[in-house]
C-alpha cells in the first residue's frame, strides 16, 4: 500500500515536470488541441475557437508556435481573429513572451505581424521594444504604422532613436507628408512630450541635445524646445485640422441642419474665419495698422445677425473652408469627396489624383453641394472604406447618426436610433479596420455628438476638432 503510494506521488512529480517544463497541459491533450486546431483552420475556423483558447492556457513557447503559425484562412474570420488574440495576450509567462517578441518581425503574414506588435506592446522590457522597432521599416505600411502607435502606447525611450532614424530615412525618400510620417512624429511626441517638433532634422537637433535629460511623456517640462526648422513638409489644415496623409477622403455631412447659422466667436470677422477660432491670417492682419480700424468695424457689424447669418451656415462655411483645402492640395495627394444626408454621393469614383483639372472639378462639385435629409454616417463611412487605396478619412458632422430623425435628447445620445447605429458602426469599425488602420480625422459643429466622434478618433489614431 504505501509503496502503491509512492509509487503514484512520484509519477505525479515526474507529470508535473513535465507540463511545467513544456506548458500547462499535458502533452496529449496539448497534441489533441493542436491537431484540431490545425485541421480545423483551413476548413472551419469559426469551428476551432475554444480549442485556441484553451491551448492557449497552455502558456508556452510551443502554444505560441500553433497560434502564430495557423493557417492564413483562418485569418479571414475577424472573429477567430478577436480570439487569437485574446488567447495570445493571455499568456503571462516569460518563455510565452520570448516567443512572441522572437517571432514578432518574423512571421510572413502582415496580419499576425499586427497581431503581435499590438500584443508585444504590452509587454515589458528592452527586447519587445526592439521587435517593435524593426516593423517600422516593414514593406506593408499598415504594419508599420501598426508599430509606431505601439511604441507611442508603450512609452519606452529606447524607441526614441529608432523613430527618428525612420523619420530621417522617409525624409530623404520625400515622404514627409504620409501618414506613417505623421504617426511616427505623434509617437515621439507621447513618448518625450514635446509638440512642436515637425522634421525628421528637428527631432534630431532636439535629441542630440536633451538626450539625457529626457523623461516619459516629458513629465516636469525642464527641456527647453529646439526651434523648428524651416523644411519641405508641405500638409493641409481643414479648420484648423492639420492632415497629414496623401490618400484622403473628406466625409462631409449634408443633412438639413447643416443649414443652421451658428453666432459668431468673439472677435469673429469673415475674412478670418479660415477654422482657428480668430488666429492666424486675422492677427496676421492686425499687424499692419492700416487694416485695424477696418477689422474693428467689420466686428462691430458682425454683431447683427442681419450681417453674419448667412456667412455662418454650416453648409456654407463647410463649403468655403473645403474649396481652399482642395486648392491646397499638392500634386502627390489622391483625394476624393463623399457628401452624405439620407443620400450618399461622391466626387469620383476612386480617388483622383490631384492635378489642376481634378482640383478644380472638385471645386465646382463641392460648390454644388445643399443640405437636406438625415445623417446617415454609418452608410457614408461604409462607403468611404471601400476604397482599399485610402489611409485617411476626414469626418465632418453637426450631427447624431439617425435613420429615422425626430426628436432629439441627450439620454438617446442624438435621434431615438442614435446610439443603436453609434454602437454598430464601433462593432463594424473594430472588424473592418482591424489590419487596414484607416485613420479618421472628426470635425463636430455644435449639435455634433461628440462623445461619439472623439471616440471614432481615438480608435483609429486620428484627431477630433470642435468647429465653433
Amino acid at each position: 500500500m504505501r509503496r502503491a503510494f509512492l509509487f503514484a506521488l512520484s509519477a505525479a512529480f515526474v507529470l508535473s515536470l513535465t507540463t511545467a517544463a513544456f506548458g500547462k497541459l499535458p502533452d496529449e491533450k496539448f497534441q489533441e488541441l493542436e491537431k484540431r486546431i490545425n485541421a480545423g483552420a483551413s476548413k472551419n475556423p469559426s469551428g476551432i475557437k475554444q480549442d485556441i483558447l484553451d491551448i492557449g492556457r497552455d502558456d508556452s513557447s510551443r502554444a505560441v508556435s500553433v497560434l502564430v503559425d495557423i493557417n492564413r484562412k483562418a485569418l479571414d474570420d475577424m472573429d477567430v481573429v478577436a480570439v487569437l488574440q485574446r488567447a495570445l495576450s493571455s499568456m503571462s509567462s516569460n518563455e510565452a513572451h520570448r516567443a512572441i517578441v522572437s517571432k514578432t518581425p518574423k512571421v510572413a503574414d502582415y496580419r499576425m505581424r499586427i497581431i503581435l506588435i499590438e500584443i508585444c506592446a504590452n509587454i515589458s522590457g528592452e527586447e519587445s521594444t526592439r521587435a517593435i522597432s524593426s516593423c517600422l521599416d516593414d514593406r506593408q505600411d499598415k504594419v508599420a504604422i501598426t508599430a509606431a502607435r505601439a511604441l507611442g502606447q508603450k512609452g519606452s525611450l529606447d524607441a526614441i532613436e529608432p523613430l527618428i532614424k525612420q523619420m530621417e530615412k522617409m525624409a530623404k525618400k520625400k515622404q514627409s507628408g504620409t501618414r506613417l510620417y505623421s504617426d511616427i512624429r505623434r509617437a515621439l511626441e507621447q513618448i518625450t512630450g514635446q509638440k512642436d517638433l515637425y522634421e525628421a532634422q528637428d527631432w534630431r537637433n532636439w535629441y542630440n541635445a536633451h538626450k539625457d535629460k529626457i523623461v516619459p511623456g516629458g513629465a516636469g517640462g525642464e527641456i527647453e524646445t529646439a526651434r523648428p526648422v524651416v523644411g519641405d513638409i508641405k500638409t493641409v489644415s481643414f479648420f484648423g485640422l492639420q492632415i497629414d496623409s496623401r490618400r484622403i477622403i473628406f466625409v462631409i455631412d449634408v443633412s438639413g441642419s447643416m443649414n443652421v447659422a451658428d453666432p459668431p466667436p468673439e472677435n469673429w470677422v469673415p475674412d478670418a474665419d479660415l477654422g482657428d477660432e480668430g488666429k492666424g491670417t486675422q492677427l496676421e492682419k492686425e499687424k499692419d495698422q492700416t487694416l485695424k480700424k477696418k477689422l474693428e468695424k467689420e466686428r462691430e457689424n458682425m454683431k447683427d445677425p442681419k450681417v453674419w447669418g448667412e456667412k455662418r451656415k454650416r453648409i456654407v462655411r463647410t463649403k468655403k473652408e473645403l474649396v481652399k483645402v482642395i486648392k491646397a492640395l499638392q500634386g502627390t495627394v489622391k483625394f476624393n469627396i463623399i457628401s452624405f444626408s439620407d443620400q450618399i454621393n461622391s466626387f469620383g469614383k476612386s480617388l483622383q489624383k490631384a492635378t489642376q483639372s481634378s482640383k478644380s472639378s472638385g471645386v465646382k462639385w463641392v460648390e454644388k453641394l445643399t443640405a437636406d435629409g438625415l445623417t446617415h454616417t454609418d452608410r457614408a463611412l461604409q462607403e468611404a472604406f471601400k476604397d482599399k487605396e485610402m489611409d485617411t478619412i476626414v469626418l465632418l458632422s453637426d450631427g447624431a447618426p439617425t435613420h429615422i430623425g425626430g426628436d432629439a435628447r441627450a439620454e438617446w445620445n442624438g435621434h431615438q436610433d442614435s446610439q443603436q447605429i453609434i454602437d454598430s458602426i464601433y462593432a463594424w469599425l473594430q472588424k473592418e479596420n482591424k489590419f487596414r488602420k484607416i485613420t479618421i480625422h472628426t470635425l463636430g459643429f455644435t449639435g455634433a455628438n461628440f462623445e461619439f466622434m472623439q471616440k471614432l478618433s481615438q480608435m483609429t489614431g486620428g484627431k477630433f476638432r470642435e468647429i465653433k
